[in-house]
């Protein structure tokens, strides 16, 4: 192989794993995460019920940017999304890092607690005592 070839592999790598990062931190744990802790709160009267359906809005509007993204790539350059089907450096990277970070997220003390922080001061705004 020369270096050009592994070269190529790397970028698909890293390019697969990027996209995966920004799928599970965007929008997969914001819904998995926040919404159902936000609807736990209002249920419990801790912040308003709007507050749970606010904490949709950012990853659903992540959601839809990376759809329109994947249909226009689809759309204007069918042969690149033919190209990233095929090579499976794009797909390991993208799985590897995808499942990595949420199970990171999972079994991660620090990690868990810094969601829960971020979502405690995102929060603040829809008290019921404010």
């Amino acid at each position: 192989m020369n270096f050009f070839h592994r070269s190529a592999e790397m970028a698909l790598l890293i390019g697969g794993g990027t996209l995966g990062f920004a799928l599970c931190y965007l929008v997969f744990l914001p819904i998995l995460y926040n919404f159902p802790k936000a609807c736990l709160w209002a249920l419990r009267g801790k912040v308003r019920w709007k507050a749970p359906f606010y904490r949709l809005i950012l990853p659903a509007l992540w959601g839809i940017f990376f759809i329109e993204g994947f249909v226009l790539l689809t759309v204007y350059f069918p042969k690149a999304v033919v190209f990233l089907e095929r090579k499976t450096e794009f797909s390991v990277g993208y799985f590897l890092v995808f499942f990595a970070w949420a199970l990171h997220v999972v079994f991660s003390k620090k990690a868990r607690l810094d969601m829960h922080e971020k979502f405690v001061k995102s929060m603040d705004k829809f008290s019921k005592q404010s």
